[in-house]
């Protein structure tokens, strides 16, 4: 028995050593693939007249057509990695980082830039990113609609403290790289104060979206334990921030300052918990009415998400936070929350 308790974790190690080798083998194929493709098309006419120069207008049609290609693209170069790296354990997040990579630059712009060109033209990346800030927006917001607020009771000292160490000791090693690389990387007049802040917020800012997915795909969204971890996220996004506009005020960029912006989120957040949410309780009167979410309400929501989102943006701090704690003050109902989403 004590032979086969002791093979099982061995047995499993190389599995997802195995898994990886197979996931890289079969990434490194499918570039060679791709490089050779290129290189075969890279005389024809047609790829050049299309390709052509990166700085070239396109029409409205086209700017149109490449858009729907793009995120046709994205979506599903996304969902293949994304199931590959599920299959040796990982959030599939991981997977659509990975395909990110993939596509920018840093591959498929250095091994076939003109497809990237085409793919994703400099008219098209503004529009793309827009298309995926307003998607980011909105499942923000059905995160802190499925976040019950309930379960952070009596919880939040243990989030503050946790949100504040998880900006502290990154934040300090930041400070202390600074030191380092102040002489050599330093824009020309910044003082090392303002620039030792910035690496050292930079360092500490949390990636909000991809920890909400983690924790979503992994069903723990509705544990309290994954409800601390993203309220902690949450604080951590808001100190983050604030700290970010204090070291660019001390840099003379902004008028900003953190004592402001704290002011504001306390303010915004005051009123989204005293003004807001009594409004939106009324979509839970109209919901038991007519026995479905009406079409007015379903509008005053997604508006609600876009203001919240802009005022979010406007007092400084990222857009999606104010999606987040829109999706927190809407009412705690099962069957309005799931027509909701």
């Amino acid at each position: 028995m004590a032979d086969h308790s002791e093979g099982a974790p061995a047995a499993s190690i190389r599995r997802v050593v195995a898994a990886y080798l197979i996931l890289f083998c079969l990434l490194l194929v499918s570039m060679l693939i791709f490089v050779r493709l290129g290189q075969s098309h890279e005389s024809h006419a047609a790829i050049v007249k299309n390709v052509g120069s990166s700085t070239g207008e396109l029409s409205a049609e086209e700017t149109f057509g490449r858009l729907m290609l793009a995120i046709a693209t994205v979506v599903l170069l996304a969902r293949m990695v994304g199931v590959l790296v599920s299959k040796i354990g990982q959030p599939r997040v991981m997977g659509e980082i990975i395909a990110g990579i993939l596509l920018g630059p840093s591959v498929l712009g250095l091994l076939l830039p003109k497809v990237q060109t085409y793919l994703f033209h400099p008219t098209i990346v503004p529009l793309l990113g827009g298309a995926a800030d307003i998607g980011l927006a909105f499942y923000m917001f059905l995160v802190g609609l499925e976040l019950d607020p309930a379960m952070l009771r009596g919880r939040l000292s243990q989030a503050a403290v946790i949100s504040n160490a998880s900006v502290v000791v990154p934040m300090a090693a930041g400070v202390a790289t600074a030191a380092g690389i102040y002489s050599s990387l330093a824009p020309p007049g910044v003082r090392f104060l303002p620039f030792a802040l910035f690496v050292g917020v930079s360092m500490s800012i949390t990636a909000f979206p991809v920890l909400a997915r983690i924790l979503i795909e992994e069903r723990l969204i509705k544990n309290p334990v994954g409800a601390i971890v993203l309220a902690s996220a949450a604080v951590d996004d808001v100190t983050a921030w604030s700290l970010l506009a204090l070291s660019t005020a001390l840099a003379g960029a902004s008028d900003h300052n953190a004592l402001l912006i704290v002011l504001f989120v306390a303010v915004f957040c005051s009123g989204m918990a005293l003004v807001v949410r009594p409004l939106l309780a009324r979509v839970a009167i109209a919901y038991d009415e007519a026995g479905h979410v009406p079409a007015t309400w379903i509008a005053t929501v997604f508006v609600g998400v876009l203001l919240s989102s802009f005022l979010s943006q406007f007092i400084g701090i990222a857009a999606i936070f104010g999606a987040f704690v829109m999706g927190l003050v809407m009412p705690r109902r099962a069957n309005l929350t799931h027509d909701i989403a």
